[in-house]
């Protein structure tokens, strides 16, 4: 699987949700059946993370070929500040241990004006 780069966005304040739909180049849906993932959200790439999404803590949720993210209102509330920071998501294949990276990217986070 090669990485692709994908910018993402959220609004300060609000839930946040991203689901992409995965297929092999056959045009054939994946299959993440067997699959757990991780993902980080930090300032940089040396600096703590900010929040981690995992299929452990609901933050990602694999299912047959999607792979869905979720930031509840209250996490993007109090765990960031307006700006730019830098995300990867990591598939891990229960069978083999393999870990793939099908994507990575900024994560943009605007201030909200209604609270």
């Amino acid at each position: 699987m090669t990485p692709v780069k994908y910018a993402l966005s959220s609004k300060k304040g609000t839930t946040f949700r991203k689901k992409w739909y995965l297929f092999d180049k056959d045009k054939k849906p994946l299959d993440f059946s067997d699959y757990t993932a991780r993902m980080q959200i930090k300032v940089d790439f040396a600096s703590d993370a900010i929040i981690e999404l995992t299929t452990e803590n609901d933050g990602i949720i694999l299912t047959e070929n999607c792979i869905e993210l979720f930031i509840s209102d209250s996490d993007t509330s109090s765990l960031f500040d307006p700006g730019s920071y830098k995300y990867d998501i990591e598939i891990i294949a229960g069978d083999s241990g393999d870990v793939s990276c099908p994507f990575f990217g900024s994560f943009k986070v605007t201030d909200e004006v209604t609270r």
